[in-house]
């Protein structure tokens, strides 16, 4: 007796795919994710169904499952969202705002915040779904005041989890608050994979720049304290280490603005102490801890001048530094550009005017068979120094040096 074949029903079909992309999910969780991470629940797998549904994703996933994992990395890893379903846009964002929880830290944990955020964006931006899933998930038990503030808070969501890990470490500059601040920092980014624009994305990049500031305000208060209860020694080793561990910040804060302006304001008035008590190596050495913060503050005046305020406590950092330089070039360099920063600098003006004269009495010990040249290049710095600070003293020396070199006045 024959039994009968069996029928290949839609069900089994259906069963057959979602047991298909399931086994994909776990493969290519383990391809992206840090090893040993556990996979999200089997319903993640739904992102692959949507992403199958159009003859590029179903290529993809072939492709994937024969071991070639690029063309599916190019495709989650899209330009933009824009035009994408809302059901696929809210499994992408949660996909990789896990991928961003498994990683944790680096460039990676960034990508897939970076991501998640912009899935998140995108969602928001279409208007009507996040409000039919909190309709649906909530049903009456809150008021429609309550769900719209919910859903609008839906976006930026993963960025306040972010502060407020961040926060609880920023003190000690942790690696959660590393993560948050450089993930804030490419809130641009998140908004240009969006690919929308409107009140939503103007809302979420205001939250980040506010998180990131509160962020850096609660390590510029560890700093704060720091430097207030070393503030009634004489300046010394533990003001040293302070300025040290500030740059470290600094660094680790993405060079922050906020950071540099507070660092040059601790410094100056320790850096005045050293110098009047002719500290030439402890003020060097502030100078040196400082160097990145100073020289990025200095190029922001250059080119934003909406920083020229700063400009004249720059400027004098610059001339700590053109005084406590091993090599004559670069104490030259130093004052050229606290002077170019601030032309009205007192003693900008006159380090660079006496390091003019000086270099114009070099120029004429070393004339050689080259007077002529090396008289022309001395009166040069000479009228430029005498500008700058008429009643020099070394401009004196100078111009006698030069008249003993047979130069005319």
């Amino acid at each position: 007796m024959m039994m009968p074949s069996a029928v290949w029903r839609p069900d089994d079909e259906a069963l057959l795919a979602r047991l298909e992309n399931e086994d994909l999910l776990v493969r290519l969780w383990n391809e992206l994710a840090p090893s040993g991470a556990p996979p999200p629940h089997p319903r993640a797998a739904g992102m692959l169904h949507l992403l199958r549904e159009s003859s590029q994703g179903e290529r993809a996933a072939a492709a994937a499952l024969d071991g070639d994992w690029k063309p599916l990395r190019a495709l989650l890893h899209a330009p933009s969202l824009a035009g994408q379903r809302p059901e696929l846009l809210h499994h992408l964002a949660l996909f990789f705002d896990a991928l961003a929880t498994a990683h944790r830290k680096g460039e990676r944990a960034i990508d897939a915040h970076v991501r998640s955020t912009a899935a998140w964006l995108a969602l928001a931006a279409q208007g009507t779904y996040l409000a039919g899933l909190a309709n649906s998930v909530a049903g009456e038990d809150l008021s429609d005041e309550e769900r719209t503030e919910a859903v609008e808070r839906v976006p930026t969501a993963s960025l306040e989890r972010l502060a407020a890990e961040g926060q609880s470490v920023a003190g000690d500059c942790g690696p959660e608050a590393e993560l948050a601040l450089r993930t804030f920092a490419a809130i641009d980014d998140a908004v240009r994979v969006s690919g929308c624009s409107g009140r939503v994305i103007d809302h979420a990049k205001e939250r980040a720049v506010r998180l990131r500031t509160e962020l850096i305000d609660v390590t510029v208060g560890a700093l704060t304290e720091a430097f207030d209860d070393a503030g009634t020694q004489a300046p010394g080793e533990a003001h040293f280490l302070l300025f040290e561990r500030g740059a470290q910040t600094w660094k680790w804060a993405l060079q922050d603005v906020d950071l540099e302006t507070f660092l040059i304001d601790r410094a100056l008035p320790i850096g005045w102490e050293l110098y009047h008590a002719k500290k030439w190596h402890s003020l060097r050495r502030v100078g040196e801890a400082l160097r990145g913060a100073v020289d990025s503050l200095a190029r922001r005046i250059e080119s934003d001048d909406a920083m020229f305020p700063y400009a004249a406590r720059c400027a004098q950092m610059l001339v700590f530094r053109a005084e406590t330089q091993p090599r004559f070039e670069d104490q030259l360099r130093s004052a050229e550009r606290a002077v170019a920063l601030c032309d009205t600098h007192r003693n900008g003006r006159l380090v660079l005017a006496d390091l003019l004269a000086e270099r114009a009495i070099r120029t004429l010990q070393g004339a050689g068979w080259q007077r002529t040249n090396a008289l022309q290049r001395a009166r040069a710095d000479i009228d430029r120094a005498k500008e700058l600070w008429p009643q020099g003293a070394k401009i004196i020396t100078a111009e006698d040096a030069y008249k003993r070199a047979g130069g005319r006045a």
